[in-house]
Formats: structure tokens, sequence, C-alpha cells
């Protein structure tokens, strides 16, 4: 079970360890979305109760193996969905009842298969944000990303551009100004070690950006990329090991380790 709150100042994700623990959400005035994982006929009957979900909808909820319908009960829009998924190791094919009951501020999802989520690829969206240090209120929004963690991230000496590489191995460039991500590399088999420590160095001017990636022949080199003309280039042939590039504080020099 895990309960998403906000306004449009204020967010709040959590996962409820009883299910009276967000009964609050329903008086708050804020949206709220209630996932409810598995179909525990006392937990639906009561988060139901609490939101004014009609009995006859709590019955569909709980009687699994229905056929698709949709419903409009006494200002409660209720939707019920079969969702399919394939079992590589018996393949076949197995369904999962979906039942979303949508209100006045707040929608709850029920689960037929607690083992499973269907909203995983929606709800691991990742979002980039600011606040200035010590100001709650400042926080800020700067863009909204898709499934996977987001590591290491390097502001530039300017404090316009941020860069970080994702799950899938990408070298990505956050532009404040322009309010834009942009891709500077791609590592080719970067795994949640090499994620960690992924490192790059900004010149003193913010320009370039140089960082090290795996290539083709399973060494490392270093690379440099411009962010006025967004283009890459290697720096170093790739023969040796090449790590932890280093601008000079001048920008005219650039240091690495080299095995």
């Amino acid at each position: 079970m895990y309960v998403y709150d906000y306004d449009a100042r204020h967010f709040k994700e959590y996962s409820p360890a009883h299910i009276s623990d967000c009964f609050s959400s329903r008086d708050n005035e804020h949206i709220t979305w209630i996932n409810i994982d598995g179909l525990r006929k006392q937990d639906v009957e009561a988060i139901c109760n609490r939101f004014g979900v009609h009995a006859l909808l709590i019955e569909d909820i709980l009687s699994v193996g229905q056929r698709p319908k949709m419903d409009d009960v006494e200002g409660i829009l209720f939707c019920l969905l079969n969702m399919l998924y394939f079992n590589e190791a018996t393949r076949t094919v197995e369904t999962e009842q979906i039942s979303i009951a949508v209100g006045k501020d707040f929608v709850i999802s029920f689960q037929e298969d607690g083992s499973r989520d269907v909203f995983d690829p929606m709800r691991n969206k990742y979002e980039l944000w600011m606040m200035e240090a010590g100001k709650e209120n400042s926080a800020k929004k700067l863009a909204s990303y898709g499934a996977g963690f987001r590591y290491a991230l390097s502001w530039s000496p300017d404090r316009k551009k941020l860069c970080y590489i994702d799950k899938a191995g990408k070298i990505k460039i956050y532009d404040l100004g322009a309010n834009q991500t942009h891709e500077a590399g791609q590592a080719l088999r970067y795994t949640h070690g090499d994620l960690e420590s992924f490192s790059c160095s900004w010149s003193a001017d913010s320009r370039w950006l140089a960082y090290q990636r795996d290539l083709a022949n399973w060494h490392s080199a270093i690379f440099i990329y411009d962010t006025k003309n967004k283009n890459a280039q290697q720096v170093t042939s790739g023969y040796y090991n090449c790590s932890a590039p280093a601008f000079d504080p001048e920008g005219k020099y650039l240091f690495l380790l080299t095995a």
C-alpha cells in the first residue's frame, strides 16, 4: 500500500503501516492517490467506507474474475479492468483484476495480486528539484524524468548546468536557462557500482565537461563535451584505461589517471 498526497505547494509520498493511517487524507483538501495491493476484505471495506464508495462497488472490487466495466455511482467514477501478464516460466497469459474508484480530490486503486504492481512504470518517474539551502519554501521542480535512478549530480561553476548519469548509462546535462536536458554521452556496460563512482569535471567557464566512460574494447577513455556546440570528443586513445578527469582552475589543462 502506498499513498501520494499533494497540492500546489505540498507533496508527500508514504507507505502507511495500517489502512487507518491514510484516513486523514479524506479531509485535508489535497489530491490523494491511495493504492491497495491485495484484496483484503477488511481493508477494502474500511477505506471505501471512509471515502464514501458505495457498497455495490465494494462488492465488485472484492469479486474477482469479472468482465471489464465502468460505472458512475453516487459521484464515484468506477472502472474495473483486467491486466494481462505473460508468465515466461509457464508460457501462459495470466490476468489480474484492477479496480479504480475516482471521487472528488481522490483516487483509490485496488490490485488483486499484491506481489506485482501494475502501476510501477508510472509511479517510478523521477523529478529534478532545486531548493535554496535553508529555505524550504523555495523548492522548485526543474524537470520530470522517467523510471530509473540518477547518479553523481555535478553543478557547473556558473550554477547554470547540472550533469548526471542515469541508470541506462546516459550522461546528461540539464540546462537551467533553457530548461532542457540533453545527452552528452553514453556508457556501454555500466552497472550500479560504475554509476555510483561516475566522475566528471567542469571547466572554469562552464562550457566544457570532461568525463570518463567505457569503450567497446572494455577499456575506459576520457571525453570532453562542448555544451555550446553540443558535441563530444574522445581525447585519450583507449589503449590504456583512463579515469578521474579534472580541469585545472583556469581550464587550460586536463589532468587524469591512466593505467
